[in-house]
């Protein structure tokens, strides 16, 4: 847990599209803690890579059904309206 905490002070370094910041410093710091350093690269993209699919396989199917959603309403901006009502409770119109 610490490892990883120390390792996101990586994303503190000004690189292109912030790839490789966090993960050179994870890698580091798992080498620091006497980790492999072969097994600590794979660890930490193993780590990434189901950082990156878990959310996009959770994510495409509700994408799709709200995009289903959206295509089959002649007001597309009302189906967030209700929620909207109940955050700010707008006042009537009567």
């Amino acid at each position: 847990m610490l490892g990883y905490l120390i390792g996101q002070l990586g994303n503190l370094i000004p690189l292109p599209g912030g790839i490789g910041g966090t993960e050179l410093a994870l890698v580091g710091v798992f080498a620091l803690y006497g980790v492999n350093l072969t097994q600590a690269t794979a660890a930490v993209l193993l780590y990434r890579l189901f950082e990156l699919l878990v959310p996009a396989f959770l994510g495409a199917p509700a994408f799709v059904l709200l995009r289903r959603k959206l295509t089959r309403t002649s007001q597309p901006a009302l189906i967030c309206a209700p929620l909207a009502l109940d955050v700010v409770k707008l006042p009537s119109r009567s």
